[in-house]
């Protein structure tokens, strides 16, 4: 597996009346995982992708959900479904969220006999950030 896509972060902003603080957010942690990420490897390469809503688009759904997966490739998305805006600092939020995308990430891949045990260089990567 490539190290470069182990984890990695994007966004879905829905336009006008996206609160600024999820966007300044999750632009943030996109640049902090890849710039931590190097070096780590993983069974299975997860992509978190952050809805963020605004006057075009919001979720039709709510917290996480795991999205495309492809065994050939063994990756996996897992979407993140934001609130409106942030109930308390948005950065710890989107860090909180991609901690629980992780985890997610681990039980599908043990469901999916993808993996034995833990997904951990990917959850040492997000402890570290």
């Amino acid at each position: 597996m490539s190290e470069a896509n182990a984890l990695s972060v994007g966004a879905v902003a829905g336009g006008p009346g996206t609160d600024p603080r999820w966007r300044d957010a999750v632009m943030a942690l996109m640049r902090l995982v890849r710039d931590l990420r190097e070096g780590v490897e993983s069974p299975l390469a997860v992509n978190v992708v952050f809805h963020i809503p605004g006057n075009y688009f919001t979720s039709e759904f709510e917290g996480l959900r795991t999205g495309r997966f492809s065994r050939k490739e063994r990756h996996l998305m897992i979407q993140v479904a934001l609130p409106p805006e942030p109930s308390e600092s948005a950065d710890r939020e989107v860090r909180c969220f991609l901690q629980a995308a992780v985890l997610m990430a681990e039980d599908f891949a043990q469901q999916e006999a993808l993996v034995e045990g833990e997904l951990g260089e990917l959850r040492q990567l997000v402890e570290r950030l």
